[in-house]
């Protein structure tokens, strides 16, 4: 809650609720921001105080399992399908109640998978943040491994590579040592249809067939070998310049946490971990290669900043993307001294980068950009004990309701910036708050393994889905009218700054609380008086609709509050719902001052508009 300005002459004054928390001095903070609380939303323009979104149950898993990945692809005709991972169970979901199971062999129980769009043939590349499943691929109908060309290094000759249909025979120099059901990366043929990394099927010892094209040529011509496909395992994919981009590998059980590994131009299936960027060999710059960080610190995190590549260091720094192809593609330094520390704690927000940094801030890459590491790059400096609390935040950016979500399970809760209001004059000029806390009376209390924006079922909005330990799917920006889950009421709270600029050394402080009418529901007021060690609580009913009514009300054009004189105007008839009613109260008490805290636990809805002490 605000102390909004200064409204009489005889001292009162008008509590509003224009801006976020501001945890630096409950004193000195400005008096358009609140101390404390949580499950409001920002106004950018008024002061209207009033409850979050409902946390709505969107599905449940059948196998009520931890949910550790929610995944959606969106082809190119519009259509879009689902996966979710719960426990042992890799899920595909039609965004309502309809689950299939769709797990591939390689997939690792548990696993953190997450997806980058491959939008060219409509298909997901899975990666996993805890490196222990493989690559995977998702085209709407199944889920496997994802081809990448990676070998383990012990090539062998093939003397004769044919084809009968769409079957390729290779036949090798000496025992291939294969079994029926690996994965064998060939090379050298040409047609170069038959440089493949595929399932094989053994025929004899040194025979092994795998399926091709029919169209080739055969028999395939060159210098032929083939070779054990490798195990690749990457914690990030990202597609960027018509390339796939896998940072922090494991290969065949070695980790390569400072690797980045780039596909061929245009085929995500089709990676080297054997040349750099810069290669001599390279002559169309469309090569696929490898980088590492330049400080050789493990990539924790890479995303897009306008249309530049940025990475992250653990406790390392800033690195963004030099170059136009593979001839000369490097990572230089963005900023010394700006290493990320969480692997999901970096959210593009259209315009910025915003991501958790080693120090415990949540910084603005745009500012960083522009100023430097200067003041105005720290958007948590609002924040200081809450931002000290998170320990890896998923940051996730709502692009409908202009908001990034940070989850994280050491906070039990989740610490909201609000974009629209960090675009308004309030925040522009103002520095004023642009954060709220969402918090829940539900025994999740937020925690969870994955949150993703994604598009609702209905194909015509955005929103961001996330899923708790018991296999349950929310919806953080529901619609429902009976709280959390459909039951659970919503605590709502904001606490002022210490307010010494009335005189409250009367024994009685009155005031009026305004707001417009929509559910009933009860409103405590608190204050804490700081020359005693009492409290006053006050509790106000607000009242629902009744229809229309004629009655003179505050906010209509003909009713003024002077600087010492109340005006009341013509009678006007209006819908209650439209009309702002005020109820009176007075709190016994007698100080030098004293903080003001207002609660709510709803599941309706509520408007506050200002509070007159």
């Amino acid at each position: 809650m605000t102390a909004r300005r200064e409204l009489r002459g005889d001292g009162s004054f008008d509590f509003g609720f224009g801006a976020g928390i501001n945890e630096q001095d409950e004193y000195n903070i400005n008096i358009q921001e609140c101390s404390e609380g949580f499950n409001f939303i920002l106004d950018p323009v008024g002061t209207v105080f009033e409850r979050r979104s409902t946390q709505d149950v969107v599905a449940t898993a059948p196998n009520a399992g931890t949910i550790t990945a929610i995944m959606q692809l969106v082809k190119r005709d519009d259509t879009q399908t689902q996966l979710v991972a719960s426990d042992s169970i890799i899920y595909k979901w039609n965004g309502s109640s309809v689950f299939s199971d769709v797990t591939p062999t390689v997939f690792v129980p548990g696993s953190r998978l997450r997806a980058a769009r491959w939008s060219l043939q409509d298909y997901l590349v899975i990666s996993d943040l805890d490196l222990a499943t493989r690559l995977l691929q998702w085209d709407g109908t199944t889920c496997d491994r994802l081809p990448t060309g990676v070998s383990i290094g012990e090539p062998m000759s093939v003397t004769t590579l044919t084809r009968s249909a769409s079957t390729a025979t290779a036949v090798t120099a000496g025992a291939h040592g294969y079994n029926t059901g690996d994965y064998v990366v060939v090379n050298g043929a040409d047609p170069s249809g038959y440089n493949l990394d595929s399932q094989i099927t053994v025929t004899d010892s040194i025979t092994f067939t795998y399926p091709v094209d029919a169209s080739l040529t055969t028999p395939a011509t060159g210098t032929i070998t083939a070779d054990e496909a490798s195990v690749v395992k990457a914690k990030h994919a990202l597609v960027h310049n018509g390339r796939m981009w896998l940072f922090n590998l494991d290969v065949d059980g070695t980790a390569f946490p400072q690797l980045c590994l780039v596909s061929d131009f245009e085929d995500p299936q089709n990676y080297d971990n054997v040349k750099r960027a810069g290669d001599s060999s390279f002559t169309t710059g469309n090569e696929a290669f490898f980088l590492v960080s330049p400080d050789l610190r493990p990539i924790i995190n890479a995303d897009r900043f306008y249309d530049q590549l940025v990475i992250a260091t653990k406790d390392g720094q800033l690195f963004s993307l030099s170059g136009d192809d593979a001839t000369n593609y490097a990572f230089e330094s963005f900023y010394s001294g700006s290493g990320s520390a969480s692997e999901e704690g970096m959210a593009n927000m259209g315009n910025d980068l915003v991501y958790f940094r080693t120090g415990k801030a949540i910084e603005s890459l745009l500012s960083t950009d522009k100023y430097g590491d200067v003041a105005a790059d720290d958007l948590s400096w609002w924040i200081p004990t809450s931002v000290k609390q998170l320990s890896a935040p998923i940051a996730i950016y709502d692009q409908t309701q202009q908001k990034v979500y940070f989850f994280d399970e050491s906070l039990e809760g989740v610490m909201v910036l609000d974009k629209t209001f960090m675009s308004s004059d309030k925040f522009t000029n103002q520095r004023l708050s642009p954060w709220s806390k969402y918090v829940t009376a539900m025994s999740n209390n937020f925690i969870t393994k994955v949150a993703t924006q994604i598009r609702a079922a209905d194909a015509e909005t955005f929103t961001v889905y996330w899923g708790d330990s018991a296999g349950v799917i929310y919806n953080i920006n529901g619609i429902g009218d009976f709280g959390d889950g459909g039951t659970t009421k919503i605590d709502v709270s904001r606490k002022s700054r210490v307010i010494t600029d009335l005189n409250t050394n009367d024994e009685l402080t009155v005031g009026r609380l305004e707001y417009q009418r929509s559910d009933e529901v009860d409103v405590d007021l608190i204050f804490a008086w700081l020359d005693e060690l009492n409290l006053s609580n006050i509790t106000i009913t607000l009242k629902e609709p009744e229809g229309a009514a004629e009655f003179s009300y505050f906010g209509s054009s003909d009713i003024y509050w002077g600087d010492s004189d109340l005006y009341w105007g013509a009678d006007t008839t209006v819908a209650d719902t439209e009309q702002r009613s005020n109820q009176g109260f007075s709190a016994v008490g007698s100080s030098t001052g004293f903080v003001l805290t207002i609660n709510l636990s709803v599941t309706g809805t509520f408007k506050i508009a200002r509070i007159y002490v």
